[in-house]
């Protein structure tokens, strides 16, 4: 945790946005933790704090995929961050990707 620290704080001095790719993240165990100990670095659930979650300058973009989670085939993504940020990747996929696959979709959407 105290990596992910250091590393928002470089990017705070820099004024750089970071990218955070987690495509596991909901696959994660449960740390084996005593219910005494508290810690600001942790979620509620005993977890190590996503880069996104810490972040209170909308710097961060984070990456999330269903393919991990619902089906390896279904190769749907989820992108998170800034709202200003979000519209220009949106406007970018609207150009560059033609036929997103329906069915996938369907099926996510069904679950």
């Amino acid at each position: 945790m105290e990596r992910r620290k250091q590393v928002y704080q470089i990017a705070q001095e820099h004024n750089l946005l970071i990218l955070e790719d987690d495509p596991y993240w909901f696959l994660r165990m449960k740390p084996y933790k005593s219910s005494t100990e508290t810690d600001s670095t942790v979620n509620s659930e005993g977890e190590l704090r996503s880069l996104f979650s810490m972040d209170v300058d909308g710097r961060v973009i984070r990456f999330d995929s269903y393919s991990k989670v619902a089906s390896a085939g279904i190769r749907i993504g989820v992108v998170s961050g800034p709202k200003a940020i979000i519209e220009k990747i949106q406007l970018v996929q609207q150009g560059t990707t033609l036929h997103p696959s329906g069915i996938s979709q369907a099926m996510l959407a069904g679950m």
